[in-house]
């Protein structure tokens, strides 16, 4: 059985479907969100007996706005950091394998094009928080897989998220604003959803950088997305990402090098 704590977001949810469209034995919890097939979990309360008959586990749950880890960053440790490792920790005596769902935003954005072996330095507490979770596993846990991923978008409107957003918003011919200056690289949730399950199947262990190869910024990849659907361009408009005033810093190119990832996996596809 394979169990995904967090599985009413984004990646838990299209991960929850993707493995039962190909039959599987899945458990998915949420918390506030609740979804048909899953089971109400509450990481704080520590009961987490209804992870024992699994295998493997992947950790995608958590507060994961940033700026909301920002507006209520004491909760979001105990959460993001403390009950997470508690809960490794816990699988980990139960010799359940934990497959942690980490972030491009352990690092500060200065360079771009990180690779696995270069130092996080996150400018962000979501960030950091991820990085603090990833330096527990690494130091105390050889068997564990950490998958950092990127923007991961979903082209399923009810899904939200950054194409959501974009595109609705053009389909009222409103204007969007855009950074030029924020780069990553925008993934499919399929594509993730992929990688998740190759690396159960391989039974990978370490650190991947889980991310498609195209590296854009978030202005080319609005432009991208309106010339696909026919929308006009000219409701694009480009800005610095600091105009944009938000509450919490974001590193501005955390686009990641996926060579690893590829050499490992995509070939399987």
């Amino acid at each position: 059985m394979i169990g995904i704590m967090g599985a009413s977001g984004l990646i838990g949810y299209n991960l929850y479907n993707f493995l039962k469209k190909r039959d599987k034995d899945i458990l998915g919890t949420y918390f506030s969100q609740k979804k048909e097939g899953l089971i109400k979990f509450d990481l704080r309360e520590s009961n987490f007996s209804l992870f024992d008959k699994c295998k493997y586990v992947v950790i995608a749950g958590g507060i994961t706005n940033l700026d909301e880890c920002f507006l209520r960053k004491e909760e979001a440790y105990k959460i993001n950091v403390e009950k997470t490792i508690e809960l490794i920790k816990y699988l980990t005596d139960k010799k359940i394998k934990s497959i942690f769902l980490s972030s491009d935003q352990v690092f500060d954005g200065e360079k771009g094009n990180y690779k696995e072996e270069d130092e996080p330095n996150p400018i962000n507490y979501y960030g950091e928080f991820k990085f603090k979770v990833e330096e527990f596993l690494k130091k105390n846990l050889k068997d564990c897989l950490i998958l950092r991923l990127s923007k991961t978008y979903s082209k399923n409107l009810e899904d939200g998220g950054i194409f959501a957003d974009i595109f609705l918003r053009l389909k009222e011919g409103e204007k969007v604003k855009s950074a030029y200056n924020q780069v990553f690289n925008p993934t499919e949730v399929e594509f993730v959803c992929n990688g998740v399950f190759e690396s159960v199947k391989m039974n990978l262990k370490g650190l991947y950088h889980l991310a498609k190869n195209k590296v854009m910024s978030r202005y080319d990849f609005a432009l991208s997305l309106a010339e696909e659907h026919g929308f006009s361009k000219e409701l694009i408009k480009p800005v610095d990402f600091n105009t944009l005033n938000l509450v919490e810093k974001r590193a501005l190119n955390s686009s990641l090098n996926t060579k690893k990832w590829y050499g490992a996996v995509v070939p399987l596809y």
